[in-house]
């Protein structure tokens, strides 16, 4: 006899979680006699094999396949092909199965005579792997809110399944000889499965289970296929071209045309890069320009089948409004896409249109206060124009000119339409759990085995998981009183911000930080700046008490305030501005977010350096009224036409950092002779930083860092032989100025004697600056600072193909080391220090890239924290 259901498990290298779900499955409350397991060992080279064998020993549904390695669709045909039950799925082997999991989906099988339900979906939820925590929180969750019910995709296309936990007919796969394409990895095999498979029915019909629960595990070591996939090739073509567009293509052989169900199925899928590539340290970033070109024709092909409508109703997931504009006018040659395009907008709001980044010569757009170039995977897909409320009434004639040309609005794209009626499914049992008993004791006894699930995802102690649980039950009832006690706090500062005397004393506030426990950067300089020339300028100094500044700058009789002090929140309840050196969230509210907003404070940030990279994703969600730049080239690229900043022009200076004016004097007072260090600032490796904190032991991290490409690199330069000698015998010294990131690991360095090894909490770093007769970096925008007083640079770029080459998370902006570099780059560390005793035996790097010190600074001076205050004052404070 048949079974009813055959479940296939595809395990590789999962010792360290497939006990978990073996155990799961163990604890099943229904009888599984009616439930085929087949488990695939595919080539495993840990211990897999032997756990699964020993737990399928005593038992005679399981089968267990040994196979060398094929990868996961070879391994989940294996299976299909070795099942014999009515309806198949499948269970991935590092996630857990809620005890009721298997009774909800047989009990509706048993008890559904429906030919027309094609597939019976189950409720994923997140398990994180650390805690074994659970979280509602799937993108694809809106289907089960209803409860359990019958979907007709035609009804509801949004409604799509993806995943492996899909349970499907095996009579309609082995008719249609439905087969896995092994071509598409690492992602994606099962819902190009499952897609082909929805597509012979005429109006698919899926069943929600919302009570069987299936718990996708999140590795905490990002290790699982998904988490790992950006690094992939196959990602960025295989996916595309077996996955996307393999779907699409055969789904509108089958059916005659594409439904709109299968084309949400590849939208979803494909948003997710987008969504990534929006991040700062996207994992897309890496992707070399071949890639990148095969990759976005592919993208040109598969928007091909996608119509206009899926892109403007998608709301499966919350997109940015402006990434579903710019798929309409980069991949169906929209000619216009307008915000509020009723024009009755409130007066204070902003109306923008996204157009084709190149405009169409029949289109003549009205000057706009504002434009920003919308950039994914480093090509400009539209351009966005943004009007103030002043500017509606042009628009009008602008829109009632050209309604007559490809265009759509907002209103169409945000619009969530009704949900049509569907059908509940009644269950025809009862969970063991017990509904017929009291609540209080479902509680516990839900609880209980909550409890049980963590123990599977975690594999600790019941007890330790217990004891973990009344600690953090401690912490949420003391975060609940200590909330309560803030946000009445909160109330009473608000209240004495508003005392005469304190509204006297902090009246039109300026509260300056570089970082809440560091100073000596710009924000201090400028604070210098106004205490000593500016004194009717309200100005306070923010710095915590801890800090290894705060002693020397109190003894300088600087007004120091504390973050989130009594004193600090009073001061910007009554401030015009927050200015920083960093926007970083603790610089941007050095006191609760809600006193900040309660404040007319404006936020200016005056930068930590030059900006080199492009760092638009990381600040265009920031509420920033000013920010400070330094160079033309600088300024173009973010205040510029074709910028991808979204800060007007009126919001970017160009002023020059406020540290250069003490860097220029300092510079002054040295003569050539006292010109006499060889300065050495590397820049960090995100990278490294993170493979080291995943290290178990000191031991294992020394050696990881003593072992990677950044030490060995930076020590061959540091010990050359040749560095000593031309130091000693011209008397130099060789200072290296190490990266804060870099500081926890400085016991790990063993470097000569000769090499001073300083941090910037034993000195400032421009003493250093003022002396240097030349700067040895790789990556550092602190050549900008040595080029403001002419001071020359090599580039050490040991991994420059690694870092521009696809490697790494890196953004490049307008800013290229070798056409606007103030020095040479070199790759060997052997070039770096003939670069170095060329320039110290006959300096020439300044007269030989004079044209790009020039084109950088033109005419250094000490005027740059006057032009920064001066610009400050000219903005409005309401």
């Amino acid at each position: 006899m048949r079974p009813l259901l055959s479940v296939v498990i595809a395990a590789y290298n999962v010792e360290k979680y497939v006990r978990g779900t073996l155990r799961s499955i163990d604890l099943q409350s229904s009888n599984l006699d009616d439930v085929e397991l087949i488990i695939i060992n595919d080539g495993s080279k840990d211990d897999t094999l032997s756990i699964v064998q020993a737990w399928a020993r005593a038992k005679s549904n399981v089968t267990v396949i040994d196979q060398e390695n094929q990868g996961v669709s070879a391994t989940r045909q294996i299976g299909l092909d070795s099942a014999s039950g009515i309806w198949i799925t499948s269970v991935d082997p590092d996630d857990i199965l809620d005890r009721d999991y298997f009774l909800h989906i047989l009990s509706y099988i048993r008890s559904s005579n429906n030919p027309d339900v094609q597939m019976i979906v189950t409720n994923v939820i997140s398990l994180n792997d650390a805690t074994g925590r659970l979280n509602d929180n799937h993108p694809l969750r809106h289907r089960f809110i209803e409860g359990s019910r019958v979907i007709s995709l035609s009804d509801e296309p949004q409604s799509i399944q993806l995943g492996a936990t899909a349970v499907m007919r095996m009579d309609v796969i082995r008719h249609h000889r439905l087969r896995y394409d092994v071509r598409i990895r690492p992602t994606f095999e099962d819902a190009h499965f499952i897609g082909r498979y929805l597509a012979f029915a005429e109006n698919p019909e899926i069943a929600v289970i919302a009570e069987a629960k299936y718990y996708y595990r999140k590795r905490s070591d990002r290790s699982s296929l998904v988490q790992s996939s950006w690094n992939n090739v196959d990602k960025y073509y295989s996916v595309l071209r077996y996955g996307y567009l393999g779907l699409l293509a055969e789904v509108k052989r089958t059916r005659g045309a594409v439904p709109q169900w299968a084309q949400f199925m590849v939208l979803y899928d494909l948003c997710w890069y987008f969504v990534e590539d929006t991040k700062q340290f996207a994992r897309t970033a890496w992707i070399s320009d071949g890639l990148k070109e095969t990759f976005l024709f592919l993208l040109k092909e598969i928007f091909s089948y996608i119509e206009i409508s899926t892109i403007e109703t998608f709301q499966i997931f919350k997109i940015e409004p402006s990434l579903k504009k710019s798929l309409l006018v980069h991949f169906k040659d929209i000619d216009l896409v307008w915000s509020g395009v009723n024009l009755n907008l409130d007066p204070s709001e902003e109306l923008s249109i996204h157009t084709h980044p190149e405009l169409p010569p029949y289109l003549t757009m009205p000057k706009a206060n504002n434009t920003i170039v919308h950039k994914y995977f480093g090509i400009p897909f539209s351009r966005e124009y943004i009007y103030s409320a002043d500017r509606h009434n042009d628009l009008r004639d602008f829109y009632s000119e050209y309604t007559g040309y490809r265009y759509c609005t907002d209103e169409v794209m945000e619009k969530i339409s009704p949900r049509p009626r569907v059908k509940a499914i009644t269950s025809s049992y009862e969970s063991t759990s017990g509904l017929s008993q009291p609540r209080i004791v479902r509680k516990i006894l839900h609880a209980t085995y909550l409890m049980r699930v963590r123990q599977l995802a975690t594999g600790k102690k019941l007890t330790t998981l217990y004891f973990s649980a009344f600690r953090s039950s401690v912490r949420r009832i003391r975060t609940s009183f200590r909330g309560r006690r803030e946000a009445q706090r909160r109330m009473d500062l608000f209240e004495r911000a508003q005392l005469k005397d304190n509204m006297d004393y902090y009246s039109h506030a300026w509260c300056i930080l570089d970082r809440p426990g560091k100073a000596d950067d710009n924000g201090e300089h400028l604070y210098r700046f106004l205490r000593d020339e500016r004194s009717d300028i309200n100005a306070f100094f923010i710095l915590r008490r801890d800090s290894l500044d705060w002693e020397r700058l109190s003894a300088e009789g600087f007004r120091l305030l504390e973050p989130d002090s009594d004193e600090l929140s009073i001061a910007v309840l009554n401030s015009d501005y927050i200015i920083s050196s960093d926007a970083v969230y603790e610089c941007m509210y050095p006191v609760h977010r809600s006193l900040v907003m309660k404040s007319r404070a404006k936020f200016i940030f005056l930068q930590h350096g030059v900006l080199m990279n492009d760092l638009s994703r990381w600040l265009n969600p920031k509420d920033i009224s000013l920010m400070i730049t330094s160079t033309p080239e600088e300024y173009k690229a973010t205040a510029g036409e074709d910028s991808p900043y979204r800060l007007a022009p009126e919001q970017i200076a160009i002023t020059g950092l406020a540290r250069f004016d003490q860097l220029l004097k300092l510079r002054g007072l040295r003569d050539y002779d006292q010109q006499n260090v060889i300065l050495v600032m590397p820049t960090w490796r995100h990278n490294l930083k993170q493979l080291l904190l995943n290290c178990e032991d000191e031991i294992s991290r020394r050696q990881l860092f003593r072992s990677s490409k950044y030490y060995k690199s930076w020590e061959s330069f540091l010990s050359h032989p040749d560095l000593k000698t031309v130091a000693l015998s011209n008397e130099i010294r060789v200072v290296f100025f190490t990266h804060p990131a870099l500081q926890p690991f400085l016991d790990y360095l063993d470097l000569p004697e000769f090499v001073e090894v300083v941090s910037n909490d034993q000195a400032s770093v421009q003493t250093y600056f003022s002396q240097a007769r030349i700067l040895v970096t790789d990556y550092s925008s602190v050549s900008f600072d040595a080029a403001y007083i002419r001071v020359p640079s090599i580039y050490y770029q040991f991994d420059r193909h690694e870092i521009f080459g696809g490697s790494h998370n890196f953004r490049a902006g307008y800013f290229n080391y070798i056409e606007h570099g103030f020095g040479p780059v070199v790759e060997k560390s052997t070039d770096a220090i003939k670069a170095l005793i060329s320039e110290i035996s006959e300096p020439s790097i300044v007269n030989d890239f004079g044209d790009r010190f020039n084109a950088a600074f033109p005419s250094p001076d000490n005027n740059n924290r006057a032009r920064i205050v001066e610009t400050i004052e000219a903005l409005r404070t309401d």
